[in-house]
């Protein structure tokens, strides 16, 4: 039977091919005595093979609907989504100054930083919408093993706070006040430029960065050795120095002891030379390499001394007495 198509009677101006059964049509006949489509296609299902095949088109219609039904659902949900993505990043804009990188209009970035600067902003931006959608992205540091940041981390007049251990390699700075309870342990060299305060329980110390001085309160203690052998302080009214672990030595090649404000010496010692004693300022005693030296008047004895000891070249100790009249005379010892 050959092909061919024909024009319908009826007013709806509707075409149809006719297609045999075995070239996978619906079988349909030629409309020669004036039947409606819907007639012959019930004539067409009365055939068991074109049912058979008039069914599964069914099936698939159904599926291909219900499948388009899903479509427009997730559209729909989708739709949604991008609706609370553009109002989140519409709320970020409207707070962002004009040197936000991500500022409406042409950008140009000369250099590699500034280019890494708007892709981090960028992307952090990108990230939080994400999150708020379920999307993925870090929603705590915690998450996250290894955490690192693109630039600095500025806390917003927040705390870090939390238990553990915090390990830097580099320089540190801070501005303000740190607090620390515990021990802080560092290694290498620390450089502090203001200054330093050392709170004892009953007294203190402090560096003094504005006149290069390290203050020892009223009565806290410098000391040295391990069985406290050593130790100098002031106690509000005087100082003292305290040696309780062997001699005291005093070493130098001169030294000198001299009022408070250095116009005047009290003694002076100088390394294979002369030890001089002053009174007033004015040197009175002086040693010398075969003796002494006295300056003005040098009274021995009192109103009830015996006499003064004397020793000869060869040896022999005579006692000099002075009588009440002036009278000298000695006797052997």
């Amino acid at each position: 039977m050959s092909r061919y198509t024909k024009h319908l009677k009826t007013n709806q101006n509707k075409f149809f091919k006719y297609k045999p059964i075995s070239e996978g049509g619906l079988g349909l006949s030629p409309n020669k005595d004036g039947d409606s489509i819907d007639e012959n296609i019930k004539k067409a299902k009365e055939n068991k093979e074109v049912k058979f095949w008039y069914d599964k088109y069914e099936d698939l219609v159904k599926k291909v609907s219900y499948e388009r039904k899903l479509d427009r659902q997730n559209l729909n949900q989708l739709d949604e989504k991008l609706n609370d993505v553009n109002d989140g990043l519409r709320n970020e804009i409207s707070t962002i100054s004009e040197s936000d990188p991500l500022v409406e209009g042409e950008q140009k970035f000369v250099t590699f930083e500034k280019l890494s600067e708007h892709n981090s902003v960028f992307l952090s931006r990108i990230q939080t919408q994400l999150e708020s959608l379920g999307g993925g992205g870090i929603g705590q540091i915690s998450d996250e093993t290894s955490p690192q940041l693109g630039g600095n981390l500025d806390l917003n007049s927040k705390d870090i706070t939390g238990t553990g251990n915090i390990t830097h390699t580099g320089n540190l700075t801070t501005t303000g006040n740190a607090s620390i309870s515990g021990t802080l342990g560092i290694t290498g060299v620390t450089t502090v430029e203001e200054d330093v305060i050392f709170t004892g329980s009953s007294s203190n110390a402090r560096w003094d960065h504005s006149s290069s001085d390290l203050i020892l309160f009223d009565n806290t203690r410098l000391e040295f050795g391990s069985n406290t052998d050593f130790e100098i302080w002031h106690g509000g009214a005087h100082t003292f120095m305290k040696n309780s672990g062997g001699d005291l030595r005093i070493r130098g090649d001169v030294l000198k002891f001299q009022r408070e404000d250095g116009t005047e010496r009290y003694i002076e010692c100088n390394v294979n030379d002369a030890v001089q004693i002053f009174h007033n300022g004015t040197e009175r005693f002086t040693t010398t390499s075969t003796g002494i030296t006295v300056t003005g008047d040098a009274r021995v004895g009192s109103s009830q001394s015996a006499g003064v000891i004397l020793t000869s070249p060869n040896g022999t100790e005579y006692r000099l007495i002075v009588a009440n009249d002036g009278t000298l005379s000695t006797s052997s010892v």
